[in-house]
């Protein structure tokens, strides 16, 4: 009977033994498969970061385009002749005569503007033509006061023409 105690008490240890390496086992895959889950996860998140960066910048690339665009619809301050050339040109392009006569207004808000008095005399769908190329050139301006009146069998036209542009840094 002793024999039998100390062989079960020997089944027992050994059982016992048998699921502590087990369960050692089963506790030491189940943290190194975690550690790896925490090292995945962080790589996820990680390479997510980067891809809302890589995101964000082509948003700013877009954004880029679009601020370089509404910069060049502003005239230069340093060449108001430029754009009393234009005119010119859109003038003569509708066969039409023109006087300009620019001013830098002193005024400063929204933002610094040369004002063009623009006189012209022609036909009338010449003088139509030539405000509505105005009207949509790539300048941010407004057109203010357009007078127009009939003579004989010419359009006499007066406008003022404000174009804004953005003043450049003093260094």
């Amino acid at each position: 009977m002793n024999r039998l105690y100390i062989a079960s008490l020997a089944v027992v240890v050994l059982l016992a033994g048998l699921c502590a390496f087990l369960a050692f086992s089963l506790f030491f895959d189940i943290r190194e498969q975690s550690q790896e889950f925490i090292a995945e996860k962080k790589d996820l998140e990680y390479l997510s970061q980067k891809h809302e960066k890589v995101k964000k910048s082509m948003e700013y690339e877009e954004m880029e385009a679009v601020l370089e665009r509404a910069y060049k619809m502003f005239g230069d301050p340093k060449k108001p002749i430029d754009t009393a050339t234009t005119l010119k040109m859109l003038a003569e392009r509708n066969d039409l005569q023109v006087e300009i006569d620019a001013t830098r207004s002193r005024a400063t808000l929204p933002w610094p503007r040369f004002m063009f008095e623009v006189e012209f005399t022609g036909s009338f769908p010449d003088a139509l033509e030539f405000l509505r190329e105005v009207e949509t050139k790539e300048w941010l301006s407004t057109i203010e006061n357009l007078h127009i009146e009939k003579d004989e069998e010419e359009i006499l036209g007066e406008m003022s023409l404000k174009v804004y542009f953005l003043e450049e840094d003093e260094e």
